[in-house]
């Protein structure tokens, strides 16, 4: 596993903008099995906790994507706290993937969404680098409680 800490740049934008961040991290073009992890800080548009909004936020994967099923939700002990965490599987256009989507907490009113992809089919085999990601996540804009 290689560390990364993504310090990368400073800007202002206009009052109002959305502030949603999100970094993409693949293996190289080529490498098998094909496989994703995004790291995304989005706002939780006022939801009262971090697990209404990732309540909120299954509920829409499930009405937007096609044959969704999901596979686990529940609160996990995860890089020593415990956060919402859904599994779900779904048919994109290029086959049926498996989806896990953890929630930390970020700064107020935000949170942080790290979702890794497979292929269904790859799922079990990926499953320990998976959680090994997920294990390592610390944000820096984390606050306590979820």
């Amino acid at each position: 596993m290689e560390d990364i800490d993504l310090k990368l740049f400073r800007a202002r934008l206009p009052e109002g903008w959305d502030t949603q961040v999100m970094v993409t991290c693949a293996p190289a073009p080529g490498v098998e099995p094909r496989r994703s992890v995004v790291f995304m800080r989005k706002s939780m548009d006022g939801a009262e906790s971090l697990a209404d909004f990732a309540a909120s936020q299954r509920d829409e994967l499930a009405r937007q994507l096609t044959q969704f099923s999901l596979l686990y939700d529940a609160p996990t002990e995860l890089a020593g706290q415990t956060v919402p965490l859904i599994v779900f599987g779904w048919q994109a256009d290029a086959g049926r993937l498996t989806q896990v989507q953890a929630y930390f907490p970020a700064e107020a009113g935000a949170a942080w969404i790290v979702t890794l992809s497979s292929g269904t089919e790859d799922y079990d085999a990926l499953l320990p680098e998976f959680q090994a990601i997920l294990g390592s996540f610390q944000p820096t804009d984390a606050i306590g409680g979820t």
